[in-house]
């Protein structure tokens, strides 16, 4: 933690009693946010995530639109659209790595364990007690949650990271800690928060006039300016798709990098006079593809319909 508990404490011991003893100041609401002083930067804010709802009602992952990681989006053990449903599972290492093989959430199978750095990513700097967005990670508490990462001077501790305060600490595998875990990404063992995520801007040309329930599919663009892989997914309109790279379209999230084509498509309305949107997000930016039907329907079978 970088703020002013750091500076007054000597210790970590007196740094923690003073968070604790600012906790019980706290309403209980107040607490259940975090402690976020007036003026902080945030450095994970709402925009920041997509929460995605793939499988049953409550089994919510969140997608980090800078890192391009997926999280469940509660500790292993809660569940429930809060994490309000049962409690935090507290595992060894090895056990943490066995419940990532095993998990199936949202009917996704390749849940792993977070490296030191991807789990530092999730650490809001602006907020501590717990130091997280709590709105998109609820259910979280000043813990110590394992990372996947080895001490290499030590190999029978891991690291781990404390949503206190958002530090790094070292644990024996034989303790118990709280469980988080992720899918996707880059692995990123060389996570720099500094990295440019912003794309040079890029826009869809607006198609007007076309027929109902057509299929509309923008021109490509071209991917620049970025500072690595980041994430890419769309939204609106219940059709939306894009592709990469002339691939496969898709609605789920991935990654894309500088130089790739990029091409999203969706259903135009089935009404006269009716715009349809989608939106693509690329990291930190976004963009709409607006298609919008004729004054008189056209159908893809060649009968129209004048609208009065």
């Amino acid at each position: 933690m970088s703020g002013p508990l750091v500076k007054l404490a000597g210790s970590r011991s007196v740094a923690w009693l003073l968070v604790l003893m600012a906790g019980l100041l706290c309403s209980t609401s107040a607490l259940a946010q975090g402690i976020c002083p007036a003026g902080n930067v945030r450095v994970a804010p709402n925009s920041r995530y997509v929460q995605l709802a793939p499988g049953p009602v409550g089994e919510n992952i969140v997608l980090d639109v800078v890192t391009a990681l997926v999280w469940k989006q509660c500790p292993q053990g809660l569940s429930g659209a809060a994490c309000a449903v049962g409690s935090a599972s507290l595992l060894t290492w090895s056990g943490a790595l066995t419940a990532a093989d095993g998990e199936n959430f949202g009917g996704f199978g390749d849940w792993r364990l977070p490296n030191r750095n991807e789990l530092r990513s999730l650490v809001e700097r602006g907020c501590w007690a717990p130091a997280i967005n709590t709105t998109l990670f609820p259910g979280t508490t000043n813990a110590s949650v394992w990372s996947s990462t080895t001490r290499v001077a030590l190999t029978t501790h891991a690291w781990a990271v404390s949503f206190g305060d958002g530090g790094t600490e070292i644990s024996p595998k034989s303790g118990t800690q709280v469980v988080r875990l992720v899918r996707g990404g880059e692995r990123l063992e060389d996570f720099d928060s500094g990295l440019d995520f912003t794309p040079a801007a890029f826009n869809f040309a607006s198609q007007t006039n076309v027929p109902a329930n057509s299929l509309r599919t923008s021109a490509a663009i071209v991917v620049s300016g970025l500072g690595g892989a980041v994430s890419i997914g769309v939204s609106g309109a219940a059709s939306s798709e894009y592709r990469i790279n002339a691939g496969a379209f898709t609605a789920l999230p991935g990654v894309v990098r500088n130089t790739d084509q990029v091409q999203v498509r969706h259903l135009s309305a089935n009404v006269a006079e009716q715009a349809t949107t989608t939106t693509l997000q690329i990291g930190n930016l976004s963009a709409d593809f607006v298609s919008t039907t004729a004054g008189v329907l056209i159908f893809a079978n060649g009968f129209e319909a004048v609208m009065p």
